[in-house]
Order: C-alpha cells, then structure tokens, then sequence
C-alpha cells in the first residue's frame, strides 16, 4: 500500500470517528434536554480528553428491580447507535452528621529533665611520689591487684603497669623463700649416678644478690619421682648440657632475667657475652617458647642446679 492509498484510509477512519463522536455527543444533548424536561439534575464530568461522565439523581435508582427495567433499553439502544453508555453515579442520601466539637486548646509539652553529663574522671599523672610507692607496696603486700591500686591511687591503670611490677619485684625480693621438703628415695642408693666432677670449666660468675638469695631450692632425690613436666625438662637440659662459657649459674641468670622482662641485650651485657650467643643460649634452654608454666618450671629447676 503506498502513502496515497494509507492517507486515504486514514482519512476515512478520522470521517467514521468524527461521525461516532458526533452521534454521540448529539445523543448526549437529547437524554440531557430530556433529563432536563423531566426536572432530573444531572451532571456532565469530564474524566480525560476522551472520556466524559453524567451524573443523575434518580429517587428509588438504587432499587435493583429499577435498575433492572431501566438500565437494559437504554445500553440496547446506545449499542444499536454505537455509543458507549454513560456511567450512571447513584448518590446515597446525606446522613446527618453532628458537629465536630472544637478543639481545645493543646496542653504544652512537658519539657523533659536534661540528664547533667557528668564530667569525665581526670587521671592524676606525672612521677610518684614517696607516698604513693609506700601505698602502693603495702597494697602489693595485702594482695590487691594492680587495677585496685590504680583506682586507690587516682591513677589510670595502664600507666601503672610498669611501676606496679618493679614494686612486685622488690617485694618478691623481701619476701623469704620457704624451702622445699627434701622427698626420700626408695631408690636404693646403687640407682643414683655420683655427679661427675667437671674441672675444666670456667669460674662460675658471681650470681647477684637477689637471685643468689632466691636459689635455696633443694635438689629431688630421684628423676623418677618428679612430674612428668619437669623430668622433660631435666633430661633436656641433660642432653644440651654446657659448652664454652656456660654453667648452671649462667643458664640462671639468663634464663630468670628474660622471665622477668628484661631485655635480651641488657642481659647480654651484664653476662658480658654477645647478643647472638645469648639469644642461641636462650632459644636452647627453652623448649617451649610462649609456655608460661614451662617457663616456671625451667627457672625452678636451673635454680636447683646452679644450688647443686
């Protein structure tokens, strides 16, 4: 079909639209003129462009028998001329309603109590002074915890830690270690290996006040009456044995140091050795690194032996 032939057919479809919408509206004109002469109201809405609705009150409209008599002649007839039926609203009578009361007056909103913030606890800082460390052992001494010293001191307690454990220290220090009891052996005597003395060996340095002081512990009689832990640890200490400048006294000062915190290379220079030997030594000794009650044990246990 070319352009022609479609303008023609276009054309003709806008003339049989035209002609509908004329239709209708002049049907429209008839039923609204015929409302009119009857005393009906009625009322034209438009919905859109293409769309309109009539509005009619109609008394007893809402009866079905009514609407049932009614409502099929006039859809035959606008089907016959074809024009759509218009939408027939049926409005319910007002009820009556009662006046809305008027409203009061609104109450004013309680103001709520704003909550005082309180103010943040200030840490006292700075150096302690003679009294503070006088509390502060006599607390170590009655058994507090760090955290309750702290809070007596005013102080926070993170910045405790470190005074707190030289005091832990002296303490410990002051304290008198009890000995242990010597456990009997039911061993008999032929069992024990006599200790082999060793005359090769370099002079023992002279072990500090406060550790020589610490080391009392008497030695167990037998290996076999130990716990399991600490027969470990002696058959390895046994197997690592000493070599150049080590001894039991060397083994436990270096060990207990590195227990206590101090840094590896302070104590390498208070053994007046180097920083790699001292290292070596330590991870050798140790054979459990990260074991806290290993490392007890291997403290306890070097003391016996630098007091053998």
């Amino acid at each position: 079909m070319n352009n022609l032939a479609q303008m023609q057919v276009d054309a003709a479809a806008r003339l049989a639209r035209a002609s509908c919408e004329a239709a209708a509206l002049s049907e429209i004109g008839q039923f609204g003129e015929r409302l009119s002469e009857l005393g009906i109201a009625f009322e034209v809405l438009p919905i859109n462009a293409d769309r309109i609705e009539i509005s009619v009150v109609i008394g007893g409209f809402g009866d079905e028998r009514v609407q049932a008599a009614v409502m099929p002649q006039f859809k035959s007839r606008a089907a016959a001329q074809g024009v759509v039926a218009p939408a027939v609203v049926v409005e319910q009578p007002v009820q009556p309603t009662e006046p809305e009361k008027a409203a009061g007056p609104e109450k004013p909103a309680k103001a709520k109590p704003m909550k005082a913030k309180s103010a943040k606890k200030a840490f006292i800082t700075g150096p302690w002074s003679e009294g503070d460390r006088d509390l502060a052992r006599k607390m170590i001494v009655d058994g507090f915890s760090n955290g309750e010293i702290a809070k007596k001191l005013g102080r926070h307690a993170g910045a405790c830690n470190f005074m707190l454990k030289e005091l832990r220290e002296l303490v410990a220090g002051d304290r008198p270690v009890a000995p242990k009891p010597v456990v009997k052996s039911s061993v008999a005597a032929a069992s024990i290996k006599a200790p082999v003395e060793v005359t090769d060996r370099p002079a023992a340095k002279q072990l500090p006040a406060r550790i020589a002081a610490e080391v009392k512990a008497p030695v167990a009689a037998t290996l076999a009456e130990r716990p399991y832990a600490e027969r470990v640890i002696i058959s390895h200490l046994d197997a690592v044995g000493y070599a150049g400048d080590w001894n039991a006294e060397r083994d436990l000062e270096l060990v207990e140091e590195i227990c206590r915190g101090s840094n590896l290379a302070v104590v390498a220079t208070e053994l007046q050795i180097g920083f790699a030997a001292a290292q070596d030594r330590w991870r050798l000794l140790n054979s459990n690194v990260g074991d806290l009650q290993h490392q007890k044990r291997l403290v306890a246990i070097l003391k016996e032996r630098a007091n053998a």
